[in-house]
């Protein structure tokens, strides 16, 4: 998940996102599968694509236990056999699975950018923007577990 920050002093790219073109942090955030529960937050990073950021020493690699599997997208094709990323040659219904789980996830990062403080451009000082992350997520968290869930895979 990408979050526009202001440029750091003119243009840098080190801070440019291949998703806007422009300076963001880059957060990587797993939602269970079969519970609306927020398991993973990491960054924020900037200037890394999804796979670098999972093998970072707080990435989700290094969460996974041997033999699990974690749903994602194209954007981990390549970076680790804990990813099971979208494949033309899975059944019909894992496929289906597959798809429902990553739309899932896009359900929740969906949520997260509905407050104004993800969604706008960030002109506050770097070192704040992971606690304020993080306080969305817990905001969010406490919403799903208060009636609001997202849907279930």
């Amino acid at each position: 998940m990408h979050c526009r920050i202001n440029e750091p002093g003119g243009f840098d790219r080190r801070y440019k996102s291949e998703k806007y073109g422009k300076a963001a942090y880059n957060y990587e955030v797993a939602c269970a599968i079969f519970s609306p529960h927020i398991v993973h937050v990491c960054g924020p990073t900037f200037n890394q694509n999804d796979g670098t950021v999972s093998r970072r020493p707080d990435g989700i690699q290094s969460k996974v236990p041997a033999g699990k599997k974690v749903i994602a997208d194209k954007g981990y094709i390549g970076y680790g056999d804990c990813f099971s990323t979208p494949n033309p040659q899975d059944p019909q219904p894992l496929h289906k699975f597959k798809d429902r789980a990553r739309s899932r996830q896009e359900t929740l990062n969906a949520r997260l950018k509905m407050f104004m403080v993800l969604a706008s451009v960030w002109h506050h000082p770097k070192e704040k923007h992971g606690s304020v992350f993080r306080a969305v997520c817990v905001i969010v968290q406490y919403e799903m577990d208060l009636g609001e869930p997202i849907f279930d895979v």
